[in-house]
């Protein structure tokens, strides 16, 4: 139950940053290499600006310097509420 959950946070999460532009998703895409862990770069934007922007807003994300990309964590603990959240506040971030 915990890891279909998982996966379905992460597939709806994966499915919305891949609407928002500036960003390329960066984990692996295919079923058997799906974790709920989603990993993206962004293209014209510090990483470390927008985690800031970020931590503001009480959202916590892991910062990735080498590839300027942030790793967001989709476990059964989040619910699609919160996903959704970070993923307007993610938007306003990249502003």
């Amino acid at each position: 139950k915990i890891q279909t959950r998982t996966m379905q946070l992460r597939n709806y999460c994966l499915a919305e940053l891949k609407k928002i532009k500036g960003l390329q998703i960066i984990s692996p895409e295919a079923p058997g290499l799906s974790t709920g862990i989603v990993s993206f770069s962004l293209q014209s934007i510090k990483n470390s600006d927008v985690a800031e922007k970020l931590k503001v807003k009480d959202i916590i994300v892991k910062v990735l310097p080498r590839l300027n990309a942030i790793r967001i964590s989709c476990h059964c603990f989040i619910s699609k509420k919160d996903i959704d959240v970070f993923l307007k506040e993610l938007k306003a971030a990249l502003l």
